[in-house]
């Protein structure tokens, strides 16, 4: 609930700006990626400790790499976006 308030709250204004950057694309591609794979995040999460809880540790190592890399693409790409916000 607390996200979707800050969601229609700042999203509008965030988009402006970004869209009123030099970079307007780092909405239009970056923003729109970021996002969708934000909402796998938590899949990924769920999928690797489960494998980890019914003792499949093993199988579950590929899940964290997974998780770990997403996550950090997700951070660049957010950085992306705020450099075409600044510009």
């Amino acid at each position: 609930m607390p996200s979707g308030k800050l969601y229609i709250t700042f999203y509008p204004a965030t988009k402006t700006l970004v869209k009123a950057g030099s970079w307007p694309w780092a909405h239009d591609v970056i923003m729109e990626t970021k996002e969708h794979w934000g909402l796998l995040l938590p899949v990924i999460a769920t999928v690797a400790a489960g494998l980890v809880f019914t003792g499949k540790a093993k199988d579950s190592k590929k899940w964290w790499v997974l998780l770990i890399i997403l996550s950090a693409l997700l951070g660049v790409m957010g950085r992306i976006i705020k450099i075409g916000a600044l510009k």
